[in-house]
């Protein structure tokens, strides 16, 4: 997907959360075209989550403060990696955008061992 984004010039900005939806709501994002071209083959072979994970389930006022630090970063487009809680997350995120009139394209990508998401056939990391 970063790849795929960063030959796109629909795109001026690819920020990864650090840790997740909490690193979001902490502000913990990096700029990934930033980042030297010698790490992504190198990420091609690591295990987990390069960026650090979280399991975390938005609270009340999560998504619109979500929403507010999308408007600052000028964020339109999200992929959200992992399970049930992410899928909830994303769903949450995309329905609090159109809500607020906010033009916002979330994307959640299964990955979940338990291979427990509804509607996918296989989930990564399902062995």
């Amino acid at each position: 997907a970063f790849e795929t984004a960063r030959e796109n010039e629909h795109f001026d900005e690819i920020y990864g959360m650090r840790y997740g939806i909490e690193g979001l709501l902490k502000e913990d994002l990096i700029d990934l075209r930033r980042q030297p071209a010698s790490l992504w083959p190198r990420l091609r072979t690591t295990p987990g989550a390069a960026l650090g994970s979280c399991r975390y389930k938005l609270k009340n006022d999560d998504p619109e403060h979500i929403l507010a630090l999308f408007q600052r970063y000028q964020i339109h487009d999200m992929l959200y990696l992992g399970g049930n809680d992410s899928a909830e997350t994303s769903h949450r995120l995309a329905q609090a955008a159109q809500q607020q009139g906010y033009d916002l394209r979330v994307v959640s990508v299964p990955k979940t061992i338990d291979n427990d998401l509804p509607y996918t056939d296989h989930c990564p990391g399902y062995g």
